[in-house]
């Protein structure tokens, strides 16, 4: 069964979006604890108050093959009699990550925008991802039995939107192969649209988080 894990937006926001000094020392660290569960635990979040049912597979996301690429999760979305299966890349890259960009927990509207903005000029060239580690969404991976219907979809920590609006996520057409159209979902956008709705936490499944902090905390009891 999974393990629900309350997570502060707040907190979240400020250890990620403003990272520095000390705490930038550990974001690697923590981000190791909480793996993709907290981005794929979002993501799910997202679907579920926009309405439609979202459940992070069982599945490894490869090709099939030893030595073929692999991305991070399968997600199945269901809305109506539409099903969709999502192959995820997670990037939890923060403010404190080479070429990273403090933002402010509070920013303005303008200063958001920007930031917006310019943060996605930086994975996007105008035709494809700049980043090989993000580009590799676009490779079509071996489907879940029964899966149809299947899109490439990037989950990064960073607030980003081509025109900087303020929707978490977004579509960007593309001519790429299999597919016509690649998604992008932003965790600090979709969190700080959570604060401004009012909420102080949000409630993910994260049955692997939950078991290293047990283990940590039995290590760290034992010394």
């Amino acid at each position: 069964m999974a393990a629900k894990v309350h997570f502060p937006i707040r907190l979240l926001l400020e250890f990620y979006d403003q990272s520095a000094g000390d705490h930038s020392r550990h974001t690697t660290a923590v981000t190791s604890v909480l793996g993709e569960e907290l981005g794929a635990g979002l993501l799910v979040d997202y679907y579920q108050r926009h309405g439609y049912k979202a459940d992070v597979l069982d599945q490894p996301c490869t090709q099939g093959t030893k030595k073929g690429k692999r991305l991070d999760r399968w997600i199945k979305v269901v809305k109506g009699k539409q099903i969709t299966f999502y192959q995820v890349e997670i990037k939890n890259w923060a403010a404190s990550a080479i070429g990273g960009r403090f933002l402010a927990l509070d920013a303005s509207k303008t200063v958001l925008r920007e930031h917006k903005k310019e943060r996605w000029s930086k994975e996007w060239d105008g035709k494809i991802f700049i980043k090989e580690q993000v580009r590799k969404v676009l490779i079509p991976m071996k489907p879940p039995l029964g899966a149809d219907h299947i899109e490439p979809l990037v989950c990064f920590w960073d607030a980003m939107h081509p025109t900087g609006k303020s929707e978490a996520l977004f579509s960007i057409p593309i001519n790429h192969g299999k597919f016509n159209r690649v998604w992008v979902f932003s965790m600090s956008a979709h969190l700080r649209n959570l604060r401004s709705d009012g909420l102080d936490f949000v409630e993910v499944d994260a049955h692997a988080t939950q078991a290293r902090i047990k283990l940590l905390n039995d290590l760290v009891n034992d010394i």
